[in-house]
């Protein structure tokens, strides 16, 4: 037995039995395994717990600093995979989405996890157990705690499913034709579509921009806005409709 696994079995006896039983039931709806329950509880104790406790209990803010960053590059990773065509800009907006406080307190409040929070009596009263910054910090800790147990693929599998869906959701309140349209390129025709500026009249002030869209032995569609990036969005979007009426049609 290393000297860590020691450690870890040691500071076990003084969880009492009905947390033990709480951090399996917990092990069982996030469908994580965990061995070190010592660690798993660290997740779950809140720094105001530790002021009525004489347990050698470690609060989760070291926990919760780590998964932050961890739960950054899965996120980072995950949408560099997904949008190989992406600029920085937008998937920094999609991830500063994903990452936000209002996105990590409702995964948290889905999976109950302020059900396995140790909170100060004080904490608990003032509504501690439904604070949004509790429910963020909980989760980003149990995401630390997964990534020191298991790494960062057992992290990935955890907290992607949680999340695709609001990827999804943000490309569609985008309305992102230009991506939908090379998704749809790739996987029909095998190649991407191209973009060329028709041309740009009006005052500096008043712009209105037209660009056509062609997708080589498909067709052509010309858009207009004002701006460069919403005519090619307005084209993109002519385009995506023609090809799938098309589709339905043949």
């Amino acid at each position: 037995m290393t000297k860590e696994n020691s450690q870890s079995t040691s500071s076990l006896k003084h969880l009492p039995q009905e947390r033990v039983k709480d951090l399996r039931d917990l092990i069982k709806k996030i469908k994580v395994p965990f061995h070190n329950l010592v660690l798993l509880n660290s997740a779950f104790t809140h720094k105001s717990f530790l002021n009525e406790t004489t347990m050698p209990y470690e609060d989760n803010e070291r926990l919760e600093f780590l998964g932050d960053s961890v739960l950054g590059l899965v996120v980072s990773n995950y949408l560099f995979q997904k949008f190989p065509t992406h600029s920085e800009g937008k998937l920094s907006k999609i991830k500063s989405r994903i990452v936000s406080g209002a996105v990590l307190a409702n995964i948290s409040t889905s999976l109950e996890l302020s059900h396995y929070l140790l909170l100060g009596k004080g904490e608990r009263t003032s509504g501690g157990a439904a604070n949004r910054s509790n429910l963020e910090n909980v989760l980003e800790a149990l995401i630390g705690a997964i990534f020191l147990e298991s790494g960062i693929t057992a992290v990935a599998d955890f907290i992607l499913p949680h999340v695709k869906d609001i990827v999804e959701n943000e490309l569609h309140s985008y309305k992102d034709y230009q991506t939908a349209l090379q998704e749809f390129c790739q996987k029909k025709f095998k190649m991407l579509p191209t973009y060329e500026i028709l041309s740009e009249e009006g005052p500096d002030h008043n712009k209105i921009f037209r660009v056509k869209v062609k997708v080589k032995n498909v067709g052509e569609k010309i858009g207009s806005g004002n701006s460069k990036q919403k005519a090619r969005q307005d084209a993109a979007s002519k385009m995506l409709k023609s090809m799938k009426i098309r589709m339905k049609t043949d």
